[in-house]
Formats: C-alpha cells, structure tokens, sequence
C-alpha cells in the first residue's frame, strides 16, 4: 500500500442518517479531487457499514471505478466507538488488494486513527489532523506524511 486516505462521511439529515444535499455534493467534489491521485494505481474503497458512510463510499467507488467493501471494524455511532486495533487489521489485511486504500469512517476514527497508525507503523508521532464532514487526509507510506485533501 502506497498511501492510505481517511475520509470522513457527508452531511446526512439527522432524522435518517442519509446523506443530505450538501453532504452528497461534498463527496463527489472530495471524489474529483482525488481522482488524479489514483490515476493508473489499484484502489479500493472500505467504509463502515452506517448509511451516510455507504453513501459516501458508493460515490467514491463510482467515481473512481473501484470496488467498495464494507466492515464493521470502521463502524461508529458514538463518541469513543471505535476499534482502531481492528481497523488497523482490517487494513493490513486487504492491503496486498490495492495501492491506495480508501477509508470512509466517521469523525472517532477520522481524528484518532492516523495517530494510531503512525505510532504502529512507523513508530512515530503523527500531527493531529480534525477532518470536517465530506474532508479527506492522505498518510503516504513511503514519505510518512499526513496530508489535507485541498
């Protein structure tokens, strides 16, 4: 795996936990800006299994032409639900799968994991990163960077 981006779900209504109108046009804007990045290498889409993160992901995946696959170890639904051991896993599992591993998760994972694997994969600190709804961050494994999609 070459690089590795986090993105957090669109707006969604609070009622449904649908993806709204803006939340929608978010990610398919995140999803043209990351197009160039995935231009002739392999990629795969993961996300959690809630709505608003399967919407995300569905865009992503159709805009990118790229298989989506969903699992519970991205899942969240409240303030300190998460399984970063478990992502990680999931992670290196299907990491012989693809060059760029898209993640679509939820705001706990957005701004934990990428310290989380920094510290295990690297063995290093990574800068704190907050990811608004429909943002996107890019850790490149070969520079150890964490970058803002801009």
């Amino acid at each position: 795996m070459e690089k590795l981006i986090i993105v957090r779900h669109g707006d969604y209504d609070k009622d449904s936990s649908h993806l709204n109108d803006k939340g929608s046009a978010d990610i398919k804007q995140l999803a043209e800006q990351i197009r160039p990045l995935t231009d002739s290498h392999s990629v795969l889409v993961l996300s959690s299994p809630i709505d608003r993160a399967i919407e995300s992901a569905l865009i992503l995946s159709n805009t990118l032409h790229v298989p989506a696959v969903y699992c519970d170890a991205l899942r969240s639904e409240c303030q300190g639900d998460m399984d970063l051991d478990g992502a990680l896993s999931l992670i290196h599992e299907k990491s012989d799968m693809a060059n760029i591993i898209v993640v679509v998760t939820h705001i706990e994972y957005t701004d934990n994991f990428p310290a989380h694997f920094f510290k295990h994969e690297f063995n290093t600190k990574a800068p704190y990163m907050h990811l608004e709804k429909g943002e996107a961050a890019i850790i490149d494994c070969a520079s150890r960077t964490l970058t803002k999609v801009a």
